[in-house]
């Protein structure tokens, strides 16, 4: 389907799936500038997109909220954009499909609009890390580099009509918004994937069809294109065959044939026969070992952009990392408390676990992904000293697990439903020295409105202790 900006004068469009997470904003935004007619439905109610809906040009938009679209809108639309949130099989789309109607979602449109050159970063942990630390040392060197995508704070139609000719383009992408890459066969001209760990399993069929999306981001690429992946990861290692483009590598562990690799505590860059120290491991600013990945991966990246090694230098000196993702509240009492709201997986909270030294309180638990959690009981049963629990599956399945390797039953406390009542728990429990640890490990859905709500009610929460 070949599609410009022109295409959308007088088109009517349903924007399928509004969301909260400001991609469907954007995107509506975006087509009511560009002279479409707009149908946005969500099943979430008026009320509940209320932080949302104020934010949408009313001009040229029906809304039809609260319920499942209603299969007679296909009578006129022109195309439809899936919000990542919305099942391929939803019987409006299979419906759709029938009826030769076009389906794209938000990165397939963005890439089909876009003719300006992209990097994209996925991977199951680390991408927002990795793209935020890339974008920065970019933007030091090239001040008006644009960096958008599966980020909270900039959605990828926010960024669009500023591209102008050679503005470097970095773009974070998720599992769902790769699917939107089949139908317009197209891949980014950079691409890294910091790893692929099981995630998502509540909405793929198997981990099998979560690592075939993840592989979008190099499946078409072309023989100049670039791809960066990890060595030290078993799935991510095996995309190297998947390209055809020139593949560099990442590693902790091993001297890399071409990219970027650790020896004697310093970073190095490899390309052909040629090895220069970036940066020594103690002048780095950001703390734990999983981060180290998304550096070198960084770095990786910023030598093929032809960043200067003093550019790449100076932010890695000074870069602490994203809100949100081990990111320390205050100490109150000789207790630190920390918010890594965004370990959404068990492999997240592991990796916080193994970042920290003290005696840990771990507040997590929340909705089951259909993901194993035998490798974080067992790392509990390390590294902490009391463990608190949000109410829902996931919870329970935790439970199971530290039932299993004989973990204390009184060092376990479930069934919290608010974010006030399990931080009252930790303070009783914590004492000077110890770390109080935000750390899910699954899903917020059954307690918040998502991972940053969650985050967000336990920094208000610990700013209101006394």
């Amino acid at each position: 389907m070949e599609i410009s900006e022109n295409w959308f004068q007088n088109k009517t469009i349903l924007v399928f799936g509004l969301g909260l997470h400001g991609g469907g904003l954007a995107v509506t935004n975006w087509l009511v500038r560009h002279g479409a007619r707009v149908i946005v439905t969500d099943k979430k109610t008026k009320k509940e997109l209320g932080s949302t809906l104020v934010h949408i040009y009313k001009k040229n938009v029906r809304f039809y909220l609260g319920k499942e679209p209603a299969l007679i809108l296909l009578s006129s639309v022109d195309l439809i954009i899936q919000n990542p949130g919305v099942p391929n099989e939803h019987k409006f789309l299979i419906q759709a499909k029938r009826k030769n109607i076009p389906i794209m979602n938000e990165a397939g449109l963005f890439f089909s609009l876009c003719k300006h050159p992209i990097v994209a970063i996925t991977g199951s942990k680390g991408k927002s890390t990795t793209t935020d630390l890339l974008g920065t040392i970019v933007k030091s060197q090239y001040k008006k580099a644009l960096v958008g995508g599966n980020i909270r704070t900039t959605a990828m139609f926010t960024i669009l009509d500023k591209i102008k000719h050679n503005t470097p383009i970095i773009l974070e992408l998720s599992s769902w918004q790769l699917e939107g890459l089949v139908a317009i066969k197209r891949s980014p001209g950079l691409a890294i994937v910091t790893n692929i760990k099981h995630e998502h399993l509540n909405r793929y069929k198997s981990f099998h069809h979560y690592i075939k999306a993840k592989s979008y981001i190099l499946r078409w690429q072309k023989f100049s294109d670039k791809t960066i992946l990890n060595l030290d990861d078993k799935e991510t290692k095996k995309f190297g065959l998947l390209t055809k483009g020139k593949v560099y590598w990442f590693s902790s562990k091993k001297i890399v044939r071409q990219g970027v690799f650790i020896k004697d505590n310093s970073i190095y860059w490899k390309e052909k026969n040629n090895i220069a120290k970036i940066i020594a491991l103690n002048q780095i600013k950001l703390r734990g070992q999983h981060n180290l990945q998304n550096v070198l991966a960084a770095i990786c990246a910023s030598k093929i952009m032809h960043i200067q090694n003093k550019n790449i230098k100076k932010i890695l000196k000074k870069y602490k990392g994203l809100p949100d993702r081990l990111e320390v509240i205050k100490t109150y009492n000789g207790i630190q408390f920390i918010n890594d709201t965004t370990a959404t997986a068990p492999v997240a909270t592991i990796a916080a676990l193994q970042t920290i030294d003290k005696n840990i309180i771990l507040i997590a638990g929340g909705s089951s992904k259909d993901l194993p959690v035998l490798d974080l009981a067992k790392e509990i049963k390390k590294k902490v000293d009391y463990c608190l629990l949000f109410k829902g599956q996931g919870s329970n399945e935790l439970i199971t697990a530290l039932s299993k390797i004989k973990y204390p039953k009184a060092k376990i406390k479930t069934n919290f439903i608010s974010m006030k009542s399990i931080i009252k728990e930790a303070v009783r429990h914590a004492k000077k020295g110890d770390v109080v640890l935000l750390s899910p490990g699954f899903a917020s859905f059954s307690n918040f409105v998502n991972e940053f709500d969650r985050g967000q009610q336990f920094k208000k929460g610990i700013f209101l202790l006394k």
